[in-house]
């Protein structure tokens, strides 16, 4: 059996304990790593903030649309700026596909949710699985990337974002992945800390789209 094929759904990670990320100002991402081993023990059914229990559940195809909302306002809070477009509707597809139930048994995305009271969503944090080759720190060579953790202004300070990156990286431990990455924002450091999670190595990224042309790359051998 490949190591893909021995991934656990996220439906069968669900109501798991861990406060918020993604928000703020526009400032410098820093890339954050930790081993997702080290958050199966402890973690515990729902959490306890302020007296108030968080249910913690996968998200499906159905939460597609509202995963999307929330993705627009981290951004929104991230940049200061409403930015809507195209790119939602391709985003909505996306998540559709990738979450729904035919493709859980070898899903590469998942997403865990905490529900509003009156409907809707009231956070979320969304990760997926790369492959790459083997190495001897990743001797599975399954690297997760946490991204998209959000709740929605209304729902803010009760510890929702912490209670869905916990049950995240749950699902990244079992799906046997060696090391979790992230871009945190600084009013979100503290929340990644507390998971963990430490500095790894200098975040360089080039966008290829826009660089200046290049002589065509040789062919790959075969």
């Amino acid at each position: 059996m490949s190591k893909r094929s021995c991934r656990p759904s996220a439906t069968a990670w669900r109501s798991r304990g861990l406060s918020c990320a993604g928000r703020g100002g526009p400032r410098e991402n820093r890339r954050w790593t930790a081993r997702a081993a080290g958050y199966v023990e402890g973690v515990t059914t729902a959490e306890e903030t302020a007296g108030a229990r968080i249910t913690v559940r996968a998200a499906g195809g159905a939460d597609a649309a509202e995963l999307v909302r929330l993705r627009r306002l981290m951004f929104e809070a991230m940049t200061g700026e409403d930015l809507p477009g195209p790119w939602e509707a391709d985003a909505v597809r996306m998540l559709r596909e990738r979450l729904a139930p035919d493709a859980m048994e070898h899903a590469t995305t998942a997403a865990f949710v905490v529900d509003a009271p009156g409907g809707g969503l009231a956070a979320c944090a969304i990760g997926t699985i790369e492959q790459r080759l083997p190495s001897p720190i990743g001797p599975t060579g399954l690297f997760g990337f946490v991204f998209n953790v959000c709740t929605d202004k209304a729902h803010r300070g009760r510890g929702y974002a912490r209670a869905t990156t916990a049950a995240l990286l749950e699902w990244f431990a079992a799906a046997g992945v060696s090391r979790v990455d992230l871009h945190a924002t600084e009013q979100a450091e503290s929340l990644y800390r507390a998971l963990g999670f430490g500095t790894y190595s200098i975040a360089l990224s080039l966008d290829v789209s826009v660089r200046p042309p290049a002589a065509a790359p040789p062919s790959p051998s075969l």
